[in-house]
C-alpha cells in the first residue's frame, strides 16, 4: 500500500478544524489520517506546545536577594553533607570525576564541591584501590549528573 501524500492545504485545513474545536477522531475520519499522523502535524506546527506563561519580573531588594542566596547556599551545603556521608571513598572519587565532566569544572573544583581535599589521593592510596579508576561509577550517579 502506498503512502498518501497530503498537500500543505489539506494539513492546514485539518489543523484549523482542530483549532476550531472539532474532536480528534472526527478530524481523522474526515481527512482519512491516523491519530498519530495528526499528532505529528500538530507537533510540527507547534499546536501541541503549551503556552508559556509570561515571565513576571520579581523585584527584590538587595537584602532580600542576599537572604535568598544565603538560604540556597545553606540548602546546598546540607545536601552536600548528606550525600558525602552516604558515599564510600571510591564513590566520592567517581562522583568528583562525573562532576568534572558534566559541569565542565576543574578536577580541583569538583573535588572541593564534594568536600574532598583539592589534591587527589596519593599513589599508595591508589594502590589500595581508593582511586583505581577501573571501577564503574554506580548508575545512580550518572542519572543525577544527566538530570541536573
Amino acid at each position: 500500500m502506498t503512502r498518501k501524500r497530503f498537500s500543505p492545504a489539506e494539513v492546514s485545513e485539518a489543523l484549523q478544524a482542530l483549532e476550531a474545536g472539532v474532536r480528534v477522531p472526527e478530524v481523522c475520519r474526515r481527512f482519512g489520517v491516523s491519530e498519530l499522523t495528526l499528532s505529528r502535524w500538530r507537533r510540527k506546527s507547534g499546536l501541541l506546545q503549551k503556552p508559556v506563561d509570561p515571565v513576571v519580573p520579581v523585584s527584590l531588594t538587595i537584602e532580600q536577594a542576599a537572604n535568598r542566596i544565603a538560604g540556597l547556599e545553606r540548602r546546598l551545603e546540607a545536601f552536600r553533607v548528606v550525600m558525602v556521608s552516604m558515599l564510600e571513598p571510591v564513590e566520592l572519587e567517581q562522583a568528583a570525576r562525573i562532576l568534572e565532566v558534566s559541569l565542565q569544572a576543574s578536577a580541583r573544583r569538583s573535588r572541593l564541591m564534594l568536600g574532598l581535599p583539592a589534591q587527589k589521593a596519593s599513589a599508595g592510596a591508589r594502590a589500595e584501590g581508593v582511586d583505581s579508576g577501573q571501577d564503574q561509577p554506580p548508575a545512580w550517579l550518572y542519572r543525577s549528573a544527566e538530570e541536573g
